[in-house]
């Protein structure tokens, strides 16, 4: 049996990943909420206290701490940088030195974000260096830093735009598209939409088959990089959406825009090839409707 203990799991990717691993024979998970969370389910847990991280671990004494939480408020943490770094960087800190402290010897999987590149040139490797240009994405850079300098054993898994119910854009987008309403669409921006159920199997297979995976940095995204015009155009073809969609543009001057964050999956994604990034997307839009 493999415990889990996944921290944030009141979030959207959270929720998601706690009910995959909840279904998942041989796991036994154990989620924590924030502190202004009321999910029975989940243990309250407020990450920027360092006392509360090494109590919760010390009782649950997880094989793998599946790291979700922190803050990706683009607009927030770019106004505050105390802010960011004492949410997305401050409780990875405290989390090594907590385990460096304790007996049990547990695997960090740390959930990190496109947003460690500057968006320039897009199909970022997961050998190429972070260059950050937005508070949220040097305090994740930042917290990568602290575990590949730590002696954790650790995975950094980087994901981007994960679509699926519960997602503020995925729902906008397919209620609008349900509705026939016209939508105005970024086609200057380049992402790389996930399937939340790719991500969940990924995940999944990862934490069961710990040791196959030999890169400590992987890049768990979907393989075909695009506008979001282009992706409301696929989600309006599989709606049979009436909807007019109309091409917009980026004004760049802004930090919070990059014109291409698209990541290249890891080769270990390509296990996960026989079902198309369409199949996938599908699937959770049928769940969102």
């Amino acid at each position: 049996m493999i415990k889990v203990l996944l921290v944030g799991a009141s979030s959207f990717l959270g929720h998601a990943l706690f009910r995959g691993l909840a279904a998942e024979r041989g796991v036994l998970t154990r989620g924590t909420c924030f502190s202004n969370h009321t999910d029975a389910s989940f243990a309250p847990l407020d990450i920027t206290s360092a006392p509360q991280i090494e109590k919760i671990l010390d009782r649950e004494a997880p094989d793998c701490i599946l790291w979700v939480a922190g803050n990706k408020d683009l607009k927030k943490c770019q106004e505050d940088y105390d802010f960011a770094y004492r949410i997305n960087t401050r409780p990875v800190l405290d989390l090594t030195e907590c385990l460096a402290r304790g007996k049990q010897k547990s695997r960090v999987l740390f959930i990190s974000t496109d947003y460690v590149f500057d968006g320039k040139k897009g199909a970022y490797k997961d050998t190429d260096a972070p260059m950050p240009v937005t508070n949220y994405g040097k305090t994740n850079a930042l917290a990568e830093e602290l575990l590949l300098n730590s002696g954790v054993d650790f995975k950094i898994v980087r994901t981007a735009a994960v679509m699926g119910q519960g997602g503020q854009f995925f729902d906008w987008l397919i209620k609008s598209l349900l509705k026939n309403e016209e939508l105005s669409l970024y086609s200057n921006v380049i992402f790389s939409p996930t399937p939340m159920n790719l991500l969940v199997q990924a995940f999944i297979d990862l934490i069961l088959n710990y040791d196959a995976f030999q890169q400590k940095i992987l890049h768990l995204v979907g393989d075909v990089p695009m506008s979001r015009y282009t992706f409301g155009k696929l989600v309006a073809g599989i709606l049979g959406s009436r909807s007019v969609l109309v091409p917009s543009q980026v004004d760049f001057s802004s930090v919070l825009f990059q014109e291409n964050l698209s990541l290249v999956p890891s080769p270990c994604m390509k296990k996960y090839n026989n079902v198309s990034f369409k199949e996938r997307l599908a699937d959770e839009v049928r769940t969102g409707i």
